[in-house]
Formats: C-alpha cells, sequence, structure tokens
C-alpha cells in the first residue's frame, strides 16, 4: 500500500512545509524548518514508538521528504546555513532509522539523483564540522597546522545548534547591562549553582544567556560560560560532530554493498560519490571512535571496488588518499597512526590484485611523501641552535617500518577490527596469492630512504651556501631516492648538476646532464609503448566485433 494513503498527514505536511522553505520570508522559512526538527524529535522520543518497526515506519512517512528535496536542490542551497542544518539534521533522522532496501530506493532513478544525495551528505560534513587545534593531534615543536591555513570556522555552537545559536544571537543584539565583576555569566544564576565547584547545567546556563543581555558578541557570551559549561559544550559539539560523521559511514557501507550487487544507479567507472565523501572524511580533523570504525569500511570498498578506484581514472582520488594515510601516519596518537599503517597496506594489497606489483604505488606515495615534507617540520632546533630529526619525522618513519613488518600485522589487523586474510592479494578470477613481503618491504625502504635523504637535506640546509660539497652530495641522495619518481628525479639531478658546476667539476656535471636526458628518453619511450599498447588492444576489440 501506498504510505501516502497510509498517513495522508504525512504527505500534506511535507508538501506544505516544503512550499514554505521556497518562500521569502525568513520568518516562515525558519518555523517551518524548526516544526520538522520538533516533530522528528516527538518521533524520537515518543514512548509509543521506540521498536525498530515503528521507527522504520516514521522514517519511510517522511522519506519522500529527500526525494523532494532531491528534486528541487536550488531551494535547499538558497537556505541560509541555519535552515540547511536543521533540514539536514532530519534528512540525517529519517535515514537512521531506515533499512538497506528502502535507503537503497533512493539511489535507483538515476546517476543524477544519487549524485545530488552525496552533495547532501557533503554539506553535512562541512556544516557539522567540528575543528580541533591541531595540537591536540600532532605532537612536536612544529609551527606548521596539518589543517592548512584556511579561514577558521566558527564556533561549534554556532553552526550546529540553532537554538544555542538563536540565545546567544538575541542576547548579542539586546542593549549591555551591567555584568558581574569578573563577566562570568554562571554568577548570575541561582545561588545554589553559583559556586565555581557547582555550576549549573548547560541548558539553565544557555537560557540564562537570553535574558541576561550580557556581552555585545556570541564569542563574548561563550566564553562568559562557566569553564565547565564550556567544557561539557565542547564534548556536546564534538559528540555529534562524530555522530554525524558515523552516520554517514553507514551510508557509505550500504552504498557500497549495494554497488557491488549493481541494484543501483551510479557512474561505475569512477564511484565519485564514494571518493567525494572519503576526501571529505580525510580532509576533516575526526575522532578516534571514528577512525575504529572507518577502517573496516574502507577494507570493505576496497574489496568491492578496488579495481575502480586504482584505475588511472582515480588517479587523483588515490594520490590524495596515500596522502592523508601518510599524514595519519605522523599524529602523535598510536590509535590513530596504527590504523593509517593498516590503510597503507590495503593499498598495497589492492596494488598486487590490480596490478601484480607495486611500481606505481612506489611512485606515488614517493610523490605524496615529498608533499608531506612541506607541511611536516621534519627537523627541530637542538639548545647548540642546530638542527635535528623531529618527533613527527621519527613517528612517519617508525609507520613505514611498520607497513614491512611481517611480524607486526596480524596485531595490527586485529586491533583494526579487520581478518588478518584481508591482506591476501588474489585476482578476481584466481586463487595465488600476490602478496609479497619483500616487495612490501622494498617498498618501505624506498620510502624510508627519501624521508632519510630529505630530513638530512633539511638539517644540512644553514651549511649548504658554504660548503657546496656537502651540498652536491645532498643532491645525489636526494636524486636516487627520488628515482621511481621522473620529475622530483630530473629536478635533484639538475641541481646535482648545478652543485658540480659551481665547485667545477665539469666531468660530473656532464654526467648529471646525461643521466636527466636518459631519464627523459625512458619516459617517451614508455609513452609510446603505452601509446601503441592502446591502439593494438582497439583493433584487437575491433576485429572481435
Amino acid at each position: 500500500m501506498c504510505i501516502y494513503c497510509r498517513n495522508y498527514l504525512a504527505f500534506v505536511l511535507i508538501q506544505e512545509i516544503f512550499f514554505t522553505l521556497d518562500h521569502d520570508d525568513l520568518v516562515q522559512r525558519t518555523k517551518a524548518v524548526r516544526i520538522l526538527v520538533v516533530l522528528m524529535c516527538k518521533h524520537e522520543f515518543d514512548a509509543r514508538y521506540q521498536n525498530t518497526e515503528d521507527k522504520l515506519y516514521i522514517a519511510q512517512l517522511y522519506f519522500p521528504l529527500i526525494s523532494q528535496i532531491l528534486d528541487e536542490m536550488p531551494i535547499f542551497y538558497n537556505l541560509n546555513t541555519v535552515e540547511k542544518r536543521e533540514v539536514l539534521i532530519v534528512v540525517l533522522q529519517i535515514v537512521r532509522n531506515l533499512d538497506d532496501a528502502s535507503l537503497t530506493k533512493a539511489w535507483q532513478q538515476n546517476i543524477g539523483c544519487t549524485r545530488l544525495f552525496f552533495k547532501l551528505l557533503e554539506e553535512c560534513l562541512i556544516l557539522f564540522e567540528h575543528r580541533k587545534p591541531p595540537d591536540n593531534m600532532i605532537l612536536g615543536n612544529s609551527s606548521r597546522s596539518m589543517s592548512g591555513d584556511g579561514p577558521v570556522s566558527p564556533k561549534y555552537s554556532d553552526k550546529l545548534s540553532p537554538a544555542i545559536n538563536n540565545y546567544l544571537s538575541e542576547a548579542s543584539r539586546q542593549e549591555p547591562q551591567k555584568t558581574p565583576e569578573n563577566g562570568n555569566l554562571w554568577q548570575r544564576v541561582d545561588s545554589q549553582f553559583s559556586s565555581p565547584s557547582q555550576p549549573c547545567s548547560l541548558g539553565e546556563a544557555l537560557a540564562q544567556v537570553q535574558s541576561s543581555r550580557i556581552g555585545t558578541s556570541a564569542l563574548a557570551l561563550r566564553e562568559s560560560l562557566h569553564p565547565v559549561l564550556r567544557q561539557k559544550l565542547e564534548f556536546w559539539e564534538e559528540n555529534l560532530s562524530a555522530a554525524v560523521s558515523l552516520e554517514v559511514l553507514k551510508i557509505i557501507e550500504v552504498f557500497s554493498t549495494s554497488a557491488a550487487a549493481h541494484d543501483i544507479a551510479t557512474d561505475y567507472g569512477k564511484f565519485d560519490c564514494i571518493t567525494a565523501i572519503f576526501m571529505s572524511f580525510f580532509s576533516r580533523n575526526q575522532p578516534l571512535t571514528f577512525w575504529k570504525a572507518f577502517f573496516p569500511v574502507f577494507n570493505n570498498v576496497f574489496n568491492f571496488h578496488g579495481a575502480t578506484l586504482m584505475a588511472r581514472e582515480n588517479d587523483k582520488f588515490l594520490k590524495q588518499i596515500a596522502f592523508h594515510l601518510l599524514r595519519l601516519a605522523v599524529f602523535r596518537n598510536d590509535n590513530i597512526r596504527r590504523r593509517a599503517v593498516v590503510g597503507l597496506q590495503i593499498l598495497v594489497r589492492s596494488s598486487f590484485c590490480h596490478f601484480l606489483r607495486t611500481s606505481r604505488l612506489r611512485a606515488m606515495l614517493t610523490i605524496t611523501l615529498s608533499e608531506l615534507m612541506s607541511d611536516v617540520q621534519v627537523t627541530q632546533i637542538k639548545p647548540d641552535g642546530t638542527f635535528e630529526e623531529s618527533g613527527e619525522a621519527r613517528r612517519l618513519k617508525k609507520s613505514l617500518e611498520e607497513l614491512a613488518d611481517e611480524s607486526k600485522s596480524p596485531l595490527l589487523l586485529a586491533e583494526c577490527g579487520i581478518p588478518e586474510k584481508s591482506l591476501v592479494a588474489k585476482a578476481e578470477s584466481g586463487t595465488e596469492d600476490r602478496w609479497s613481503w619483500s616487495e612490501v618491504k622494498h617498498l618501505s625502504e624506498s620510502l624510508i630512504m627519501a624521508l632519510d635523504a630529505s630530513l638530512e637535506h633539511a638539517i644540512l640546509d644553514s651549511v649548504m651556501n658554504i660548503d657546496r660539497y656537502a651540498a652536491a652530495e645532498s643532491f645525489h641522495k636526494l636524486a636516487v631516492a627520488f628515482a621511481p619518481v621522473p620529475d622530483l628525479h630530473i629536478m635533484w639531478l639538475l641541481h646535482l648538476c648545478d652543485a658540480h658546476q659551481e665547485i667545477q667539476s665539469w666531468a660530473e656535471a656532464a654526467q648529471c646532464a646525461v643521466a636527466v636526458a636518459g631519464v627523459v628518453m625512458q619516459v617517451l619511450c614508455y609513452y609510446i609503448f603505452l601509446k601503441n599498447e592502446k591502439k593494438g588492444a582497439i583493433k584487437k576489440y575491433s576485429y572481435k566485433q
């Protein structure tokens, strides 16, 4: 029976609210989205509807709202930030209580609708993001931020809770009155809560903000809360952000399973829905609880779709994944760092499965390692003014060593909740295990060589202008270490050629120039080979046709 026939009020409500979202009156739009949120809260906490079947029935009643949003995405994009958050939290609540069969229906219409659905999920990750200071993630004397130099996002409560945001905004618009001597809001409440050891509850304090008329900005009002309440607010913000990320991760797992059975409409050539969400996960700070749930899903996705995700069409995605896994391998938190090692092993396994070897992956990891060196401070200053290896560099080297440690691998996999047999690299139509610990060891040593060469170059940077022989030696080590990447190999060979010319070692400089010509020739021959191979495959296919 049609869901609308079972409860026509749901149909009427969805239509009226959606029409109101397209209204020019901001007050009307705000009321419409607020009605949805309050109604979902009432359903969620209604004692009569606590079993799974009732929750599924309610989710199915409101599921057409998602389809309507996907059909009219310009209306959603025209909403302000607060309205978008409230619509998205309703969407997540509906999806949370749906079964897999009902959720899959959202992806069976056409590829365009499927992409729009995942655009909504990307909006969720953006609008519910909670940024932590980078110091919480990485140890050492690094002054560089792992999250980049982009603008800092507003405080989480301003982004997540319309109620809190409303309290703070309303209070900031009022005329300021006399505040307590220390400006702390918690002293203005009832005397039984005015002690620093017994602050009032978070809800009471936030409600007090509206009537206190303290401060001139939302930030000032937030800072006026008791330190214990601010800490509670931070915990709430982080927990909600993690809950949203985990819900999106569950959706990705269902999507991946459905795509493996070809039950949905999506781009099976690139899986851009999965790759976009993965990049949103990696590009944001996530708590340990998320990473614990993420890597088993990451493993399953590459089990199902490794051939597509490792293909050349997804080189950009794979390079970004490799970069972020190496970035996680620098983290001070060992639980996260070890999971990054397992993530790298999953990439190695996929490389064995689909390319028989790791040469392409080695080149990609070498490139990303070179890029990571500009984001991670690999040296630190000692008391005597000289440089030494930083904590970040030591942790990265340790992670690269663990990548090829056969004895530790079962423990790492078990810690991540991944079966030990996950590293068995078999082709889709074969039974032979292609995994080779010796080749993984070679990959690890190659990356460590590049890391050591970069570290030594950074330590000698201050004396290179004086000691050109030391500079030439450093450039030679870099050229050898980055040989798997032609561009980087040529760059360091040219630096080495210049260094030899400055010390008038003309024969060595000429050898460098010849080596550069040889690398260029090898690359040209390789591209000609690929071009001819592609033409041959096309002719062979045409002949069969």
